[in-house]
């Protein structure tokens, strides 16, 4: 057998399936190789750690003696600039969903980010679009809704334009300012606005009714209702 030595006291250790991953110390906790039974991540050195806890998000809490109970935030937590110089406007993401093999990132300027998950990026540019809008094109055109409305398509609600992305090829219509789109079935959608909330056909992205005649900020669909966010409740 191997034998582990502690600078601290040993005061207590978690198991799962009769193998130790932490052993809490009273000079903090350590994280065990439980595969070449070494010692791995030192936590807290100095502290009295009575427990430890990893939840479901993989945050580490540690309960100690005298002085409460610490958290470390999961490891797995990672930043993605998608500018190198961290310019602010092209840093700001003002809408994310899950996408076939990773996420989508709404940000300004025309754009779309995809992010595999190897954290590679791939950029979608509608600029093109956007000088055929009636409204004067300017650099922060956003991307401020999104939505998955099957397996092969999904809805990108800019300020300027809705796009339809079908197995990936884009279908455009200019409806503006978007600020909020829902699926209602499979054959349409409806879309909220500054001024109005529109039911719209999801093949060809024609309105086929107006549900509201004020500014929307969150519109949503359930059990044949519509439910539309306004400024006034």
């Amino acid at each position: 057998y191997t034998t582990l030595f502690f600078p601290g006291k040993c005061i207590s250790a978690e198991a799962e399936d009769n193998y130790p991953y932490y052993v809490n110390t009273t000079d903090g906790a350590w994280e065990i190789d439980t595969i070449g039974l070494r010692r791995g991540n030192h936590y807290l050195p100095g502290k009295k750690i009575s427990w430890t806890l990893q939840d479901r998000e993989k945050n580490l809490w540690f309960t100690s003696f005298g002085e409460g109970i610490f958290k470390l935030p999961s490891q797995s937590i990672r930043t993605i600039q998608f500018s190198p110089d961290k310019r602010t406007g092209a840093n700001e993401v003002y809408s994310v969903i899950e996408s076939t093999d990773g996420i989508l990132a709404g940000t300004e300027g025309n754009r779309a980010k995809l992010v595999d998950t190897h954290f590679n990026i791939r950029e979608m540019d509608y600029s093109i679009n956007e000088m055929q809008a009636a409204i004067a094109p300017s650099a922060t055109n956003r991307l401020y809704t999104a939505i998955n409305i099957s397996n092969s398509i999904t809805v990108l609600g800019f300020d300027k334009f809705l796009v339809k992305l079908e197995n990936g090829n884009p279908f455009l219509t200019y409806l503006y300012p978007i600020k909020s789109v829902a699926k209602i079935n499979s054959d349409f959608i409806i879309v909220g606005t500054s001024s109005f909330a529109f039911k719209l056909r999801l093949y060809d992205l024609k309105i086929t009714d107006t549900i509201w005649r004020e500014r929307c900020t969150k519109v949503f669909y359930y059990n044949q209702s519509y439910y539309i966010g306004t400024l006034n409740g």
